[in-house]
């Protein structure tokens, strides 16, 4: 998810389980949060992100493989939680807080960012190191103000009514994690429902296919689209979650063109673009120089015209070095997408 969408859980997290329901430093007692718990808990909940940090030191290949990698990993953030917990107690050892409650609230923080980056569809290395294998269940947009304002809205209230030396006041954001918690299971039966409309509708008009994944449209979790892997082609389609049961679903058949350059799944460059991409690819060439264009993430314009199903307005475009028709290819940078912003039909 968004890094505002990240620490918003983080700090919902921290004003959860660093804040007891009527505690109080009256008489001597142990110090309080304030809005410590929430801007703790938020730093706590984007910790995870701080791999973009090593960004200029790595290439293409490196950079897209160490992004949501093994700081994100289960294995990483379990490891390191008793040592942050640690360090937290001993620098915060004025609130009085168990080490128990600072176990419970770094591991939360840790881990529920990559649980949330799992349910995206860019990909998240949860096993690293015993498997890179990206997890991404695509059941929720990178983006989405339906998960995002009633968790912010819940924990603001949290931190309202704990203001003044109040007693603190948890139970905001305790709903707020709650009532996005359910959200996001609202997300995965969508997906669901929708999915079974795309998997009749190929059998029905006979589209056979390797694999298939849907991922929810920008903002929301009600439009859908889908991506069925042939092997040499790529099948697009999109359904809402309200379409009636008659309405026929149209497929998009985009050409993947692997064999469009020669040995360009041999270097370092085209091995990880094929990783990344999970096979919903498609080799072109932008201004005569090689790219890769990873489909999943959509377009600018966000629907595919059914007079240019292959346009070069998709988001993710990836030009591969040298610049050549023939590999191995050993770097990739970044190709911005062949339209206008004000083109996108969500812009103002």
């Amino acid at each position: 998810m968004d890094s505002v969408t990240q620490f918003v859980l983080g700090a919902a997290l921290g004003e959860a389980t660093l804040k007891p329901v009527g505690g109080s430093n009256r008489n001597g007692g142990p110090q309080r949060f304030g809005l410590g718990a929430f801007l703790l808990g938020g730093l706590m909940g984007t910790l995870p992100d701080l791999d973009v940090l090593a960004r200029p030191w790595l290439n293409g290949p490196q950079a897209l493989g160490f992004h949501r990698g093994v700081t994100h990993s289960l294995f990483f953030c379990t490891l390191i939680t008793p040592f942050l917990a640690l360090l937290l107690e001993r620098l915060l050892r004025d609130y009085g807080l168990s080490r128990r409650r600072w176990l419970i609230f770094v591991w939360l923080g840790l881990n529920t960012h990559w649980m949330l980056d799992s349910l995206t569809t860019y990909g998240t290395q949860v096993f690293l190191p015993f498997s890179d294998h990206p997890v991404s269940i695509g059941s929720i947009f990178i983006i989405d103000p339906l998960y995002t304002l009633p968790l912010l809205a819940g924990t603001l209230w949290s931190v309202w009514a704990g203001r003044g030396g109040r007693d603190p006041r948890p139970n905001g954001a305790r709903l707020a994690l709650l009532i996005s918690t359910l959200y996001l299971l609202l997300t995965l039966g969508s997906k669901l429902v929708v999915m079974d409309r795309f998997v009749t509708s190929l059998e029905s008009q006979g589209i056979a296919y390797n694999q298939i994944m849907s991922v929810a449209s920008p903002f929301n979790s009600v439009l859908w689209f889908a991506y069925a892997d042939s092997g040499e082609d790529v099948w697009i389609a999109n359904s809402s979650l309200f379409d009636s049961k008659e309405r026929r679903i149209d497929w998009q058949r985009v050409p993947k063109n692997a064999d469009l350059f020669e040995d360009f799944g041999k270097g370092p460059a085209g091995k990880r673009l094929l990783w990344f991409s999970r096979g919903f690819f498609r080799l072109d060439f932008v201004d005569d120089k090689p790219v890769l264009i990873d489909l999943r993430f959509g377009r600018i314009k966000s629907w595919l015209r059914p007079i240019d199903p292959t346009g070069r307005d998709y988001i993710f475009c990836f030009g591969l070095m040298p610049e050549s028709t023939k590999g191995p290819y050993e770097d990739f940078y970044r190709v911005c997408p062949e339209a206008r912003i004000t083109d996108f039909p969500f812009a103002l």
